[in-house]
């Protein structure tokens, strides 16, 4: 998992893979779906999302499939799998691309190329007309070892 976060996301959201561990493996609320290569059993998708707050707030956090491995539905099934699984916990309220708890992203990173894609699925990345369908955001990243001296 670690490696296609890597192979998958600007350099920018990086992590070391102690901290993504830290980060993916949240066993409350956790909704985490994989696929592996059927002959070889190499992982080539997965997505990991969480169910958290007082109002549950089912977040999709994080989903990634191989780039040689695009365009076969692996993106579909784990997006459709991943966002039912949310549905059916009792108490979310509503649904969001990004995650605030554990951050790994707050949303699509500015630019991605599958944001097309996403907006096919019903994620509106438009003008926000109504409270709550979501606001406009920036994530600062501070590395605070690089300015402590």
């Amino acid at each position: 998992m670690h490696r296609l976060w890597l192979e998958n996301v600007p350099a920018k959201f990086h992590l070391d893979r102690e901290h993504f561990g830290l980060l993916i493996n949240r066993p409350d609320y956790a909704v985490h779906h994989v696929v592996r290569e059927p002959s070889l059993g190499h992982l080539v998708g997965y997505c990991a999302a969480y169910a958290n707050g007082e109002e549950l707030i089912g977040s999709l956090a994080i989903m990634v499939v191989r780039q040689d491995f695009r365009g076969l539905g692996i993106g579909q099934v784990l997006h459709d799998t991943t966002v039912s699984s949310l549905s059916r916990i009792r108490g979310v309220r509503r649904l969001q691309l990004g995650s605030t708890f554990p951050r790994f992203l707050y949303g699509i990173p500015t630019g991605h190329p599958n944001i097309k894609w996403l907006e096919g699925k019903g994620w509106p990345f438009g003008t926000i007309h109504k409270a709550g369908e979501g606001r406009l955001m920036a994530d600062w990243l501070v590395r605070f070892e690089a300015i402590i001296h």
